[in-house]
């Protein structure tokens, strides 16, 4: 008589890590998070959560929606610097999107710079 699982190993049993929330640029919360499957795996998730608010201004819904790996980590350690590791990715990955039309005329706007043209600075006169 063979007896079947009533559980999916790699489902997750239980969150035992949750990592600070972080904004992003566009207004979005993410933070990572790290669960133990039935069978005893570690697996790293970046969880996003979603705010609606209501009439009010106070948040009326709240809901987070976690996209788990498919990799298995033996150490809980492993899994949590996997989870970090995603949500920085995600955070570069938003912050390096340009601005549709926006073109770098120079060097200098690529890094925050002033745009304009080369002036000569003439100094502060010395009299009194």
């Amino acid at each position: 008589m063979s007896q079947r699982e009533p559980f999916d190993r790699y489902a997750i049993r239980r969150i035992v890590w949750d990592g600070p929330h972080v904004e992003t640029d566009e207004g979005r919360t993410i933070r990572g998070a790290v669960g133990v499957t039935y069978g005893g795996a570690y697996r790293a998730a970046e969880v996003s959560l979603h705010r609606e608010y209501g009439p009010t201004g106070r948040v009326a819904v709240e809901a987070e929606s976690y996209r788990w790996d498919t990799k298995l980590h033996a150490h809980k350690e492993h899994a949590i610097f996997a989870a970090r590791d995603s949500v920085a990715r995600t955070l570069k990955a938003e912050r390096q999107i340009e601005i549709p039309g926006k073109a770098e005329s120079s060097p200098a706007a690529k890094y925050g710079g002033n745009d304009t043209q080369n002036r000569s600075i003439t100094p502060p006169s010395r009299s009194r």
